[in-house]
């Protein structure tokens, strides 16, 4: 390989590591942002969930909506993009030894849907995976839409969201059941002295508690997904520019011992030349 062969793979490679580098640090903002989000939003859960307690405590009436359907809805995050090692392929193998055949699986994310394919599973719904937390609303709202329309078409189901988490700087898959509400699970405690003045009947805003609260949850589940997404790509490309530095490193070396030859090389033919 002459030296300007070496050279021109050289400046690919740095080509290459400059995508990576822009590829890491959007993936980098993502965590960022999702993790400060993720953070507020559990706040906002507490807050909700002692909300709904003061509302059952106050009015005892009250009753939780209870399944009226075997089957479950099972909202599964992944994501449309590749670059973040195993993340679909062990959210499918793992989901995939959890499901029951009367299972309805909402599927969030192309890569996901073909990996679980090759677990022969297939989504009933298949969605957009957003790859920005900007994107998240958009996609927010067309799932909860669906969620409310097949609750009305088929009846009250479980619903459990299926996705991975980073906890402690490690990944995590969580299968968490958000509806129905287990009254005793509940804490029904009065955090306020007297009852409360309501502006709505107490099952009206009942209601409006529960479907605050599955919002609420597949909010927080996207940007969990979102972030375990962005860690893994992180590291992922960590790893890439590690091996295109060392490849970088390997050509220069090969560059510098091919050079040297063919000054060797075109002395040699001087002194040939010469008659020396």
């Amino acid at each position: 390989m002459q030296t300007k062969e070496i050279e021109k793979k050289i400046q690919i490679f740095i080509s290459i590591h400059e995508i990576v580098n822009a590829m890491k640090a959007f993936a980098g903002v993502n965590f960022r942002k999702c993790e400060e989000r993720i953070h507020s939003l559990r706040t906002f859960e507490e807050e909700l969930y002692k909300g709904l307690g003061i509302l059952l405590y106050y009015f005892p009436h009250l009753e939780l909506p209870k399944t009226t359907t075997k089957k479950r809805l099972i909202i599964a995050f992944g994501s449309d993009q590749g670059f973040c090692g195993a993340y679909n392929h062990k959210l499918a193998e793992d989901l995939s030894k959890r499901l029951d055949p009367k299972d309805i699986i909402i599927g969030i994310g192309k890569k996901l849907r073909d990996f679980l394919e090759e677990f022969n599973t297939k989504p009933f719904l298949l969605l957009k995976a957003p790859v920005s937390l900007e994107g998240i609303r958009e996609s927010l709202e067309e799932l909860y839409e669906k969620i409310l329309n097949l609750l009305k078409s088929i009846g009250t189901m479980e619903i459990f969201l299926f996705f991975m988490s980073v906890i402690e700087r490690e990944t995590h898959i969580l299968f968490e059941k958000v509806l129905p509400l287990e009254r005793e699970k509940i804490m029904i405690k009065p955090y306020i002295m007297n009852k409360p003045l309501l502006y709505l009947p107490p099952e009206k805003l009942l209601k409006k508690f529960l479907n605050e609260w599955l919002f609420i949850s597949v909010y927080r589940a996207y940007l969990e997904a979102l972030r375990s997404e962005s860690y893994l790509r992180i590291k992922s490309m960590d790893l890439a520019s590690e091996n295109i530095k060392r490849k970088i490193t390997e050509l220069q070396i090969a560059k510098h011992y091919q050079r040297q030859e063919e000054i060797t090389t075109e002395i040699i033919e001087i002194l040939v030349g010469s008659k020396l």
